[in-house]
């Protein structure tokens, strides 16, 4: 019994790794794809703070 609990707890902590990994590796593909458009213009020239507001409100609205 104290095997198959602690086979439990650590399938549920890989779980949780997968969780978090697949999350961040979303949140990157979203920002990446949100950045590449619109931000390398701006990017080019001097980069605004309207932007950098923007995509930091973007951020805030996925959680």
């Amino acid at each position: 019994m104290r095997k198959n609990k602690r086979l439990l707890t650590y399938q549920e902590r890989s779980d949780r790794n997968l969780m978090w990994f697949t999350a961040a590796v979303a949140f990157v593909v979203c920002v990446v794809i949100y950045v590449l458009p619109s931000g390398l213009e701006e990017w080019n020239g001097d980069p605004s703070e309207q932007h950098s507001q923007s995509l930091l409100q973007q951020m805030a609205s996925y959680f």
